[in-house]
Parts: structure tokens; sequence; C-alpha cells
């Protein structure tokens, strides 16, 4: 309906707002429209159902969660979705072959701590952005 498409969109003009006035820190405004995909197994793979929500990673071992290459999963550039990581096993955001992040190809950072996110942002068609609670991207 007309009302919850304006509210879709009221949220991510929110959003945006607040990643350029607090210079890019995870910020939460209101209620996601997409809700959570709980993940607790130990690699997942973003899928377009993803985008707008909030992915959880909640397992006690290292996790994985892969950033998938434009040719396998063609996720609409300008996708946005946050990851957090939930349990004590550390999670890890990894970009698949081809898949740029932060500058790096193939590049993927650790989440930084336990209950702590990240944004993803598809830039261009196989480049990607991480922004929020992570360690270097390598």
């Amino acid at each position: 309906d007309v009302i919850g498409v304006a509210d879709f969109w009221l949220e991510r003009i929110r959003q945006l707002i607040a990643l350029v006035v607090l210079g890019g820190d995870q910020v939460h405004i209101g209620t996601r429209q997409h809700g959570i995909n709980a993940q607790t197994g130990t690699a997942y793979t973003l899928a377009a159902t993803d985008g707008g929500a909030e992915v959880t990673m909640s397992n006690a071992a290292a996790n994985t969660l892969t950033i998938p290459a434009n040719a396998t999963v063609a996720l609409p550039v300008g996708f946005i979705c946050s990851v957090t990581m939930l349990g004590a096993g550390v999670t890890t955001v990894d970009g698949a072959t081809g898949v740029t992040v932060n500058g790096v190809s193939g590049g993927g950072a650790a989440i930084s701590a336990q209950y702590r996110s990240v944004t993803l942002k598809k830039i261009a068609t196989d480049t990607w952005v991480m922004q929020g609670a992570h360690g270097a991207v390598a």
C-alpha cells in the first residue's frame, strides 16, 4: 500500500541522514521494515531478502557472512543491510572472489565484539562499503 511504501522510504532517508550526520556510525532509528534474519550456523551468504534487514549471527564458533559476487546473486546497487554478532564466536564478513570491500578485492574483516554491528552497502556491481564496528579490511 502507499502508506507502507512511504514509511519504507522515510526510514531509509532517516538512516541516510543519521549516517551522514554521525560520520557513518551504525545507527538505528525507529524499526526495521524487513525484520531480522536470525542465523545460527557457521556460514551464511547474503540474499536479496536481506535488503533493509538486520542479519544476526549467533554461534559459539567462528562464523562467516559472505557477500556474494554479482554474477552469483545479483543484489541491486544501493542494497543495504546490517550484520550483528550476537554469539560468542567471531563473525567475519568476507567478500567472495571478485567482490571489493572497502577497496580490497576479496576483502573482509571481523566484527569487533559480541553485540556489535556493521552496515553493508553495495555501491557498484561488485563493490561494497562496510561501516561500523570492524577491524581492518584485508
